[in-house]
């Protein structure tokens, strides 16, 4: 059986990385410069040549856990010739794997990264938890400014984002909509997820205090309406009333940011 060329995504030390494998063989590929860890590669070549003085004019390290020989990808072959010609088809079947998958999750619409998935499960979780901290503890409302650690006051953004159907209530009628409501620190985000936040979603509100008790409030203001159901951050009610729903969560949020 042929082997297939599989990625995966790592973060060490606020750096994330790229791990593909294939027939045995691994890369890393640093997301930040697009630099690729030929550590492998490079030892064959001191152990055939023995010395590094010549392939260290080319490379760039990099201190952490996934540490080695760094080198440009348009260089990554010449490396591979030079180690090992049997290398450069196993590095090539590699690299197409994670430029396939770049180039999936830049033209996926509703479709997100393994990594994009895992955050939506903490950042619910943590939502969800948040909520009930507040239900036990109405005290915490009372905190003062300066609990909160300097240079973290507004870090967070809240998205309004329309969930896909296998979120949805089973129950969920054909003319109805279901909503998700998202606090998220933006500075887990990158740019271009933070860009794109702000360019698809229903609403999107920046600068919001690390305290700011915002998802119970508008918990609070839809749950007394008759047409809307709520469950965890999630709320379905006619899709004919989603601008005025919209137009009650900026009006809680801005409500709350005057106080």
């Amino acid at each position: 059986m042929a082997s297939t060329a599989s990625t995966t995504q790592i973060v060490s030390n606020n750096e994330t990385f790229t791990i593909g494998q294939y027939n045995g063989f691994e890369i890393i590929v640093c997301e930040k410069d697009g630099f690729i860890n030929a550590t492998k590669l490079v030892q064959i070549i001191n152990e055939r040549e023995h010395t590094n003085k010549q392939i260290k004019k080319i490379v760039q390290s990099i201190i952490n856990h996934v540490r080695g020989t760094y080198v440009h990808k348009e260089l990554l072959n010449i490396v591979c010739m030079k180690a090992c010609v049997n290398y450069l088809h196993q590095v090539t079947k590699i690299m197409d794997k994670i430029n396939e998958t770049v180039i999936a999750e830049h033209e996926a619409d509703k479709t997100q990264a393994v990594a994009d998935q895992f955050h939506i499960v903490i950042n619910t979780v943590t939502d969800t938890l948040s909520d009930r901290i507040i239900d036990l503890n109405q005290q915490v409302r009372q905190l003062a400014p300066s609990a909160v650690p300097n240079g973290k006051e507004r870090t967070y953004i809240l998205i309004v984002e329309e969930v896909n159907e296998d979120e949805q209530l089973e129950e969920q009628q054909e003319d109805h909509i279901t909503i998700r409501i998202r606090r998220i620190n933006r500075k887990d985000l990158h740019p271009a997820k933070l860009e794109r936040y702000r360019r698809k979603s229903l609403l999107f509100v920046d600068n919001l205090p690390i305290a700011m008790t915002i998802n119970e409030k508008i918990k609070e203001t839809l749950s007394s309406r008759q047409d809307v159901k709520l469950w965890s951050t999630h709320y379905t009610f006619p899709e004919d009333q989603l601008n005025f729903i919209i137009d009650i969560i900026q009006a809680t949020i801005n409500t709350e940011r005057a106080h």
